[in-house]
């Protein structure tokens, strides 16, 4: 006897999906909450994190590590001929419209850079400007190459007075 399936091509029919009304009304659920989720952290400006920290615009990330304890992270930019005194202005003056409350831990120098604190809630930040001989010591830790350099460190729930350690 042949067998009679060589030759004959097999089609295959679906069966439609049934929805339910109650897997709808979980679907508008979700959305619901996502929603007013989102609009009271939105409100809150975020709660915090890292987000909130605001970046230079042309600061190119070169790399972002996650910090070892805290859950946080610390981010490496290269801002190549941008003037390092703008970037430390522009960063300091950012971070209090963004809500954070900012210490100068070390004035701009030329040459050396400068170093900003901040704190919001139980969070820190630690924001450098780093040029010279300083990006190497940091950045060169971390295998990033940059002529001047913008680092950012966030941490949830420490807030200090002192920088935290960005390697």
């Amino acid at each position: 006897m042949k067998n009679q399936q060589a030759g004959t091509a097999q089609t295959s029919v679906r069966a439609p999906i049934a929805i339910s009304r109650g897997m709808i009304a979980a679907v508008f659920m979700i959305i619901i909450i996502v929603a007013v989720v989102a609009v009271v952290l939105i409100a809150r400006g975020g709660g915090g994190g890292a987000g909130s920290i605001p970046v230079y615009s042309g600061a190119n990330l070169l790399l972002s590590n996650p910090n070892v304890s805290g859950g946080g992270t610390t981010d490496y930019y290269d801002i190549g001929t941008i003037d390092g005194s703008a970037v430390y202005n522009w960063e300091k003056s950012q971070l209090q419209s963004a809500g954070w409350s900012v210490t100068e831990y070390q004035s701009y120098t030329a040459g050396a850079g400068g170093i900003i604190t901040g704190t919001k809630g139980s969070d820190s930040c630690t924001v450098m400007i780093l040029e010279g001989s300083y990006v190497a010591q940091i950045c060169q830790q971390q295998g990033v190459t940059a002529s001047k350099a913008l680092v950012i460190s966030y941490v949830p729930g420490t807030s200090s007075e002192t920088p935290s350690q960005p390697c």
